[in-house]
């Protein structure tokens, strides 16, 4: 049988050897906290920055869900005309 290895970044192994010791569940659920906050922040950050380049407005992106972005089909325009 075949084991597969994984290679741990270095913010995990600086993790890993931060709590090598053991963690409370409570500290864990703290820093499971932290880590989803910071993760959070990152990913915002990055949507922001996105959104920014492409020149999205609040009002675009709030109408997003009540329409469709999608081409209208070849034949649909054909037959507007």
């Amino acid at each position: 049988m075949e084991t597969a290895q994984l290679a741990l970044n270095e913010a995990q192994l600086e993790i890993i050897q931060l709590f090598g010791t053991g963690v409370s569940d409570d500290d864990m659920k703290e820093l499971k906290k932290l880590l989803l906050a910071f993760k959070f922040r990152r990913v915002t950050q990055l949507a922001d920055k996105i959104s920014r380049e492409k020149g999205w407005t609040d009002e675009f992106i709030d109408a997003i869900p009540d329409g469709h972005l999608r081409t209208p089909y070849l034949s649909k325009i054909k037959s507007m005309k």
